[in-house]
């Protein structure tokens, strides 16, 4: 019969931190749970390079956070963020609170906002020509550089795009 090994965490030696045990581990296995008990842990890393944490079968948790591919998110909605490969960060998450953004910001394939807007300073709109399928309300900058709101008008019982300046 094997024995299981055990390694007292406790004595820095048992792990190759002395000079006559440094780098006695190359490898750490374990087909089971690693726990650390002691008030404060930490694993560091001190290579020239990087530490790869992977997960072959499913998804790295730190605390209630899960990585997985190019995905962050919780147990309950795990692709909360998207890392591109290009670079750039999809969100896919209702934000109950404030968003402080500082900087441009494009917002592709439109966005709802339930609620009030507070612009601080201009609100820049591109001349294009009339939008083809309007909602109520909806406003524009026509090419002919005049400002128009698709409205309900009561003489005539239809909506129509009225010119507002």
């Amino acid at each position: 019969d094997i024995e299981p090994a055990y390694i007292d965490w406790s004595e820095p030696e048992a792990i190759g931190n002395n000079t006559a045990n440094s780098g006695a581990f190359t490898s750490l296995s374990a087909s089971d749970n690693i726990t650390l008990s002691n008030n404060i842990q930490s694993i560091t890393h001190s290579g020239a390079t990087s530490l790869t944490i992977n997960s072959t079968s499913g998804f790295v948790g730190i605390e209630t956070i899960q990585f997985s591919g190019f995905d962050i998110g919780i147990s309950s909605d795990t692709d909360i963020l998207n890392l591109g490969a290009d670079f750039s960060v999809n969100v896919n998450a209702d934000i109950n609170g404030d968003i402080d953004i500082s900087g441009t910001t494009t917002i592709h394939n439109g966005a709802t906002i339930d609620g009030t807007v507070n612009i601080n300073d201009i609100l820049h709109l591109t001349p294009t020509s009339e939008p083809i399928s309007p909602s109520e309300g909806d406003i524009y900058i026509g090419t002919d550089h005049h400002i128009y709101c698709y409205l309900y008008d009561t003489d005539l019982l239809t909506y129509i795009w009225k010119r507002l300046d």
